[in-house]
């Protein structure tokens, strides 16, 4: 019984790795993908890099109420994404916000599909409501 419950125990931690490093890489992906389509400059990537950070910072601690509250969880989870989002289309002079408009416009749709698909498999309220933040 205590193998078992080790071995529980190991693959719990393994899925936390895992899903940090998935936010990390998508987080790099996304910067990444920002960084050429608004033509950001040192300063702008600096501000960036900080915005990303206190993003990721911000999930951590809020990880463990996953656990007890999953429903603030989602919904503190939301708000994070949601200024984490404003706070990068406000680092951005005006030319650069039309481009970043375009940008998050084709990720609205994508999003919208998803949010469409899942009211189709009669997906839970707050899991379409995650879908409407790119959160999957």
């Amino acid at each position: 019984m205590k193998f078992h419950n080790l071995l529980a125990l190991l693959l719990l931690i393994f899925s936390f790795q895992t899903a940090h490093a998935q936010e990390v890489s998508d987080f790099k992906k996304e910067r990444k993908k920002l960084i050429s389509i608004t033509t950001l400059n040192a300063s702008q990537i600096e501000k960036l890099d900080a915005i990303y950070a206190k993003r990721v910072a911000d999930l951590k601690i809020i990880a463990d109420l996953e656990k007890t509250d999953e429903l603030a969880f989602r919904s503190k989870r939301r708000a994070i994404f949601k200024g984490s989002e404003n706070s990068i289309r406000l680092l951005m002079k005006s030319e650069q916000q039309d481009s970043y408009r375009a940008y998050t416009q084709n990720i609205r749709i994508e999003r919208s599909e998803k949010m469409a698909k899942l009211r189709k498999k009669n997906a839970s309220k707050a899991d379409i409501i995650d879908a409407e933040y790119g959160i999957y």
